[in-house]
């Protein structure tokens, strides 16, 4: 069973447990401090349904051989163990997984965490029957910004705060995307305001600085729109941030295409804002001055040879960055 949006996840677990759990669990998804949070939510659930113990590693310092004699071992105790295991994609060969996740143990619970989907199919193909994927790997950009934007609101309420939705937008603003971070500064927060009710927009301006990191959302929006890729090169090389780069280039790439089109058929700028309603005015403003003088030409050519470059990722050992600059200089080629 595979889920690519966290709220149906969160539904399926709600009806699963705590009769029906699945003895193997699998969270794609770039940022490791959700994993985590994930598969901490996995475990609250299945240390309800009675004694349970949670082990956690990673392919960095533990052995599948390991993790898959400790699943395979029952406890003198009593109890059932829960293990979760990160970095599955730095994982070679899966073969011995493979064989664990179609026959899982029936005293132990495994929970598996990768940044990516890439070399996974196998794996999930063998597991299905017993495998619960929640795979966020190709959630759109605009989707995950929504889901931020909702678990920022929900972790102050889980405190008794209320977090206004425009105070909500400032800190994410100010802080960006990363999860982690965003954690430790509602924490802050959090303490910040003592009895009071709510955050305000002053608290946050007050107490978050403004992270001097160009997020990889505003990377990516400064190559398709502003030309410019300066900041990239020294990022390009990890995998996480490549898989998703390459979904936020191709996000902005179509958006640039809808407006070009858009435009092509004379429609008006306040109609545009109507069909494309996630758009902020300002950066609407700006996307339209630039299609209406790059045409659909530029955004066409650029997904063409973003697919390129994605292919030869997945399909290659072709340096990343090498296969970048290539697709720079395909998208940035003058008009003909």
């Amino acid at each position: 069973m595979k889920y690519h949006n966290l709220a149906a996840f969160d539904k399926h677990l709600k009806e699963a447990f705590p009769e029906h759990p699945s003895p193997t669990y699998l969270i794609v998804t770039p940022c490791p401090f959700e994993r985590r949070q994930i598969a901490g939510k996995i475990f609250s659930l299945i240390e309800k349904k009675g004694e349970a113990s949670l082990h956690i590693c990673d392919s960095q310092t533990t052995t599948i051989d390991t993790i898959l004699g400790d699943l395979n071992t029952s406890s003198l105790f009593g109890g059932k163990a829960v293990i979760f295991f990160d970095g599955l994609e730095s994982v070679k060969p899966l073969t011995s997984l493979t064989e664990y996740v179609a026959r899982p143990s029936p005293f132990s619970f495994l929970i598996l965490g990768a940044s990516s989907n890439k070399l996974l199919s196998d794996l999930y193909q063998k597991g299905k029957k017993e495998m619960v994927v929640l795979d966020l790997s190709e959630e759109k950009p605009w989707e995950k910004e929504r889901r931020i934007h909702e678990w920022v609101v929900q972790k102050a309420k889980a405190q008794g705060k209320h977090l206004p939705s425009e105070v909500a937008v400032s800190l994410i603003d100010r802080v960006g995307s990363d999860m982690l971070l965003l954690h430790q500064e509602i924490e802050k927060l959090l303490s910040f305001i003592g009895d009071r009710p709510a955050i305000t927009l002053s608290d946050v301006q007050a107490l978050c600085a403004s992270n001097p990191q160009v997020n990889s959302w505003q990377l990516a929006e400064k190559v398709i729109w502003n030309k410019d890729a300066n900041l990239v090169h020294d990022k390009i090389n990890d995998l996480s941030f490549f898989l998703l780069f390459v979904g936020q280039l191709r996000y902005h790439l179509q958006t640039g295409y809808k407006i070009a089109s858009f435009l092509s058929t004379k429609t008006p700028p306040a109609e545009i804002a109507r069909l494309l309603p996630q758009l902020r005015p300002q950066a609407l403003e700006k996307y339209i001055s630039f299609a209406r003088e790059r045409k659909t030409s530029y955004f066409h050519q650029g997904l063409l040879s973003l697919y390129e470059m994605e292919l030869s990722a997945k399909s290659s050992a072709i340096d990343p960055t090498t296969l970048f600059d290539h697709f720079l200089g395909k998208l940035y080629r003058p008009l003909a």
